[in-house]
C-alpha cells in the first residue's frame, strides 16, 4: 500500500488550454491506470479526454513521473481541473503520488503527436508506452489518428515505415521525455549541414505550435509562431 502524500497543487490554466501535465506520478503507474484515475475523477460522465501519454524509461523499468492528458475542448479541461478540487478527487490523485497538475508546454493532441513522432519515430507508435488516443470517449487507432492530425509528410513516413523490432539501443536511446529539444520561443532552430546549403521545406499543420521541416530529406519538427518560420 502506497502512503498518500500531501494534496496536489492545481495550477491555473489559460482559456484555450486543453493539455495537462501531471507531475510526481508514482513510477509504476501505467497509462491504463491513468485512464482509471480520470474516470474516477469524473464518474458517470462520457470521457472527454482524447490523448493520454505516460512516458517510460528506455529500459522499461519505470515511468518518468509524468503523465500528459489532452481534452477535447478547453471547457472540458477546465471542468476536469474543477473536479480535482473536490476532497475525494484529491484523495484519489494523492494515491498516485501526483504532486501537481497544470498546463503542459505543448498544447493539443496533434501538436503532441507531431512532437513525439519527430523525436521517437516509429517507436512512438508501437512502443509499450505509446500514447492512448480516443474519439468521442472511445479508444481509437493510434496510426489512424496520426494520419488525421499529424502533418502529412511526417505521418506518412512513420505510419508506413517498417523498422525491425530489434532496434539498436543507439536508435532509441533518446527515450521518452517531455520534448526538451523543442525551442521555447517562436524561432526555428536547426543544424544545417556545414558542407553546403540545405534544401529546406516547411509544412505548417493546422494545429499551431509545431511544423515539419525537411532538411536534406531528414524530417524534423520545429516550433513556429503565428505561422511564420525564421530560417
Amino acid at each position: 500500500m502506497i502512503d498518500a502524500p500531501a494534496a496536489a497543487r492545481i495550477e491555473s490554466i489559460d482559456a484555450d488550454c486543453t493539455t495537462l501535465i501531471m507531475r510526481g506520478l508514482n513510477r509504476q503507474v501505467s497509462r491504463d491506470m491513468v485512464v482509471t484515475l480520470l474516470d474516477e475523477i469524473q464518474p458517470g460522465r462520457c470521457a472527454q479526454y482524447d490523448y493520454i501519454y505516460v512516458p517510460w524509461t528506455t529500459d522499461g523499468a519505470s515511468n518518468i513521473g509524468l503523465a500528459f492528458v489532452n481534452f477535447e475542448s478547453p471547457s472540458a479541461c477546465q471542468e476536469f481541473l474543477d473536479a480535482l478540487a473536490e476532497p475525494e478527487s484529491q484523495r484519489k490523485i494523492a494515491e498516485y503520488h501526483v504532486r501537481s497538475v497544470g498546463p503542459a508546454a505543448i498544447q493539443g493532441k496533434g501538436a503532441n503527436l507531431t512532437a513525439m513522432l519527430g523525436k521517437r519515430g516509429l517507436e512512438a507508435l508501437r512502443g509499450f508506452d505509446a500514447p492512448l488516443v480516443f474519439t468521442k470517449g472511445r479508444p481509437a487507432s493510434l496510426p489512424q489518428v496520426v494520419r488525421e492530425v499529424v502533418p502529412g509528410a511526417l505521418a506518412s513516413a512513420q505510419v508506413a515505415k517498417v523498422v525491425p523490432a530489434s532496434r539498436s539501443k543507439s536508435q532509441s536511446a533518446a527515450g521518452p521525455s517531455h520534448y526538451p529539444w523543442m525551442p521555447s520561443s517562436g524561432e526555428v532552430q536547426h543544424e544545417a549541414p556545414q558542407s553546403h546549403a540545405p534544401r529546406i521545406r516547411i509544412e505548417i499543420p493546422s494545429t499551431p505550435g509545431a511544423a515539419v521541416m525537411a532538411i536534406e530529406g531528414e524530417l524534423r519538427v520545429v516550433h513556429v509562431r503565428r505561422g511564420t518560420a525564421h530560417l
